[in-house]
């Protein structure tokens, strides 16, 4: 699944073991189509989506 912190969600980390070990990874494109068959875009196509303050990774990649 994709993951969203919303606004709501502050001071949330993400801890991982060793950055390349620890993967979130999504299979989605800017070229994608939604559902009203347009292409979602780049911006819809993020694996995580951070929108809360305070947000902290460590030891993990994103892709």
């Amino acid at each position: 699944e994709k993951v969203l912190i919303p606004t709501t969600k502050p001071y949330i980390s993400f801890i991982g073991d060793e950055s390349g070990e620890t993967v979130i990874s999504w299979n989605s494109t800017a070229s994608e189509k939604g559902s009203y068959g347009q292409p979602i875009g780049t911006i819809h196509s993020a694996s995580v989506a951070i929108e809360s303050d305070y947000f902290c990774a460590s030891g993990i990649t994103f892709e």
